[in-house]
C-alpha cells in the first residue's frame, strides 16, 4: 500500500469509530517507511504509544526500515536499542 492510500484508509478508519490495533498501526508505518516518510512514520509509532497499542518486533522493524530508508542511521540503531530492551535479539 503506497503511504498516501495509507494515509487515506487511516482517516477513514477514524471517522468509521474504528480503533486501530497493533497491525494497523505496524502497516501505516511500513507504508511511510516505503513512501521515505520517516517523521510520519515516527509521529504514527507515538500514536501507537498514547493509544496504549503495544509494539512488536514487527513494529520496530518496520520503523528501523523506515529510518534506514531515509538515511536516518541513529534513529534506526535507537528503534534496534528499544527493541533489544524488549526482546531477546
Amino acid at each position: 500500500m503506497h503511504d498516501s492510500n495509507a494515509t487515506r484508509a487511516w482517516c477513514r478508519l477514524g471517522a468509521a469509530g474504528l480503533v486501530p490495533n497493533t497491525i494497523t498501526f505496524n502497516s501505516l508505518i511500513s507504508a511511510c517507511g516505503k513512501g521515505r516518510r520517516f517523521a510520519e512514520a515516527c509521529r504514527v509509532r507515538e500514536e501507537m504509544k498514547r493509544a496504549g497499542v503495544r509494539a512488536t518486533i514487527v513494529t520496530h522493524n518496520a520503523l528501523i526500515a523506515a529510518a534506514a530508508r531515509g538515511g536516518h542511521w541513529a534513529e534506526a540503531l535507537a528503534a534496534f536499542e528499544e527493541m533489544q530492551g524488549m526482546y531477546i535479539v
